[in-house]
């Protein structure tokens, strides 16, 4: 439990507060962490005995003990376990008032660590077992650790996370205590997160999905979520995951959730190569301006409604029928034209 990474940061911290030096020893009495580096990998004979007793041992000017200078050697206690040895140098008249201090500071340390590690521990079972269920398998000893149970339907969710000063693990905890029982939250890249909805509706999907975006809103925290379809089966989380990711990759930045459904042919067609797709876009769009490539996309959003199209662009009403005339002069196809419209449309997917 007491590794040497937890030991340099007890020794850190603790001489910051004292301003004295301090020594962390192992259950074999070696010093595995010092503010000396030099008596690092050394034998402490003092702490040798604070390890046999259990008791804290004081060592005067004129020691004869192997590896000790003067100071307070004291047990460091975990679960009713002596785990180490932490000694303080210097004067033992000057510093015994700091003694159960810093004992009390190191065992506190020792249980926060060992708690975050835990934590982390479950943290990364969780991940492997998201990572099995893409490869169709699952892991019913890693689940009943966990305390899931998995049922069908699934869906995945993709999450982009913004900037945060949150602890990472402690956003993950607030995300699943959001989706209840039964789901699983992880890593999934370095900004990213997936999320795995268990037994839960398309509709409970949807309303969970929000109100976990509320919650990050709430804390100021930007995210971008993609959701896959609903699918039964284990084999076919994977095919969700896909799903997305890519839901994630062609939704609007400026939107928050985006379902795979609303981009299903943008991922279609992305299939596509990209001479087929250059080829396409070029015949169809051909050199017309960015801005009135622009223009078609608002009023394809705005459902072919010229007034809201001319109002979210800014321009006269009559400025925008004269785009339009213009784009169906340029490429022999009417906007305002259903089949027209759904060619120019596909066009525009195909060159985003």
């Amino acid at each position: 439990m007491l590794t040497t990474e937890i030991a340099n940061e007890i020794v850190k911290q603790t001489m910051v507060r004292l301003n004295r030096n301090i020594n962390i020893m192992d259950q074999s009495g070696k010093i595995i962490a010092s503010g000396n580096q030099q008596r690092i990998g050394h034998i402490h004979e003092g702490s040798l005995e604070v390890l046999q007793t259990g008791k804290t041992v004081v060592l005067k000017e004129g020691t004869n003990w192997r590896g000790a200078l003067p100071g307070i050697n004291l047990p460091i206690e975990f679960q009713n376990k002596i785990i180490g040895v932490i000694g303080i140098t210097g004067n033992p008249t000057d510093i015994s008032e700091f003694g159960e201090l810093t004992k009390m500071i190191t065992e506190m340390m020792v249980h926060q660590a060992f708690w975050a590690n835990k934590v982390e521990s479950k943290q990364r079972i969780k991940e492997m077992v998201f990572e099995e269920l893409l490869h169709g398998r699952k892991s019913e000893q890693r689940l009943a650790y966990l305390n899931i149970d998995l049922k069908e339907p699934f869906h995945v969710g993709v999450m982009e996370i913004g900037e945060t000063k949150l602890n990472m693990l402690r956003l993950i905890q607030m995300i699943e205590e959001s989706l209840g029982p039964n789901s699983l939250v992880g890593f999934s890249g370095a900004n990213r997160l997936f999320l795995l909805f268990s037994g839960k509706a398309s509709a409970d999907v949807n309303e969970q999905t929000m109100k976990v975006r509320d919650i990050l809103e709430k804390r100021e925290i930007s995210s971008r979520i993609g959701l896959g379809s609903s699918v039964m089966g284990v084999d076919l989380i994977c095919q969700s995951h896909e799903q997305a990711t890519n839901a994630l990759m062609f939704g609007q930045r400026d939107r928050t959730i985006t379902r795979y459904e609303e981009i299903e042919i943008n991922a279609l067609l992305s299939q596509l190569s990209d001479q087929e797709t250059t080829h396409f876009t070029h015949r169809i769009l051909g050199s017309l301006p960015e801005k009135w490539i622009d223009t078609l996309s608002v009023f394809f959003q705005m459902n072919q409604n010229i007034g809201a199209s001319a109002e979210s662009l800014f321009i006269h009403r009559n400025t925008m029928i004269y785009r339009l005339k213009q784009i169906k002069e340029q490429t022999g196809l009417d906007p305002q034209n259903f089949q027209d419209a759904v060619t120019l449309q596909i066009a525009i997917w195909m060159r985003n």
